[in-house]
């Protein structure tokens, strides 16, 4: 069963990437990583497996080398299994793309050079939110666990720290609006 695929034409990518992926070792010995490097090589790929068996995760480059695009690619994948989750990973500013990646449902947009940091975060956080998935596809270590709780407690203080400075810098600047009145 194929449950990881990645797309890239950028062969030094693909090897990152998958490199980074077993390291983490979170994939269960049935399932795999599969890795394509254009278009075609992951429709075929797709196609071997057939749509029971298809990845639930993608790691998707926009700009291939050939007449389809990685977008071209998640509209393929989205037209056999919307539950997928793809993430875009891009040496390119996605912007111009900002309407169809939305509209196509992408999970989220990394670019290149990739903070792995970050990806891994995403990643468990991912598989947390999708704890049915998690169990049938993926392990996740107890070390790992308490990374991401502990990473999700820190971003929701952050954030409550963020929400608090943006209270106060409004109450400061209505009081200096309310001096210049007076």
């Amino acid at each position: 069963m194929c449950s990881i695929l990645i797309l890239d034409d950028d062969k030094p990518i693909t090897d990152l990437l998958s490199d980074w992926i077993v390291e983490l070792e979170i994939l269960n010995k049935e399932h795999k990583l599969v890795v394509a490097n254009s278009y075609d090589d992951a429709v075929c790929i797709l196609q071997q497996v057939g749509d029971d068996n298809l990845p639930v995760l993608y790691f998707v480059d926009i700009n291939l080398k050939s007449e389809k695009n990685g977008l071209d690619f998640v509209q393929y994948v989205r037209e056999r299994n919307t539950r997928a989750i793809v993430y875009i990973v891009s040496g390119s500013d996605p912007v111009k793309y900002k309407s169809r990646i939305i509209k196509l449902g992408v999970a989220g947009i990394f670019r290149k050079p990739i903070d792995f940091g970050l990806l891994e975060i995403t990643l468990l956080s991912e598989l947390k939110r999708t704890k049915q998935m998690a169990n049938a596809i993926f392990d996740i270590s107890d070390e790992q666990q308490q990374l991401l709780e502990d990473v999700l407690v820190k971003q929701e203080n952050l954030l409550k720290m963020y929400d608090n400075y943006i209270a106060k810098v409004r109450n400061d600047t209505n009081n200096s609006k309310l001096a210049h009145i007076n």
